[in-house]
């Protein structure tokens, strides 16, 4: 689950990018939208890379949320050897 995460802490931002370039135009339909709006109207119109960031911005969020609760459960760092 790591190395799915670590994969798209990288390419979710790239995808991103690449999605929104060329947008920027004054002459684009689009030009007037900001990134949520571009995103926004990409799922709306069934975007592949509108999907993709989403769904992966998504699990890594879910990720960091497992990550501290297994922290806050002990489960990552054992606590019992700190003596009080």
């Amino acid at each position: 689950m790591s190395l799915i995460n670590i994969v798209l802490a990288i390419t979710v931002p790239i995808v991103a990018f690449i999605g929104s370039v060329g947008t920027g135009h004054p002459l684009h339909p689009l030009s007037d939208l900001n990134e949520i709006g571009l995103l926004i109207y990409g799922l709306r119109q069934g975007a592949f890379t509108a999907y993709y960031v989403v769904l992966g911005l998504l699990f890594i969020l879910a990720w960091w949320f497992i990550l501290v609760f297994k922290i806050k459960k002990s489960e990552i760092f054992y606590h019992s050897d700190i003596k009080k």
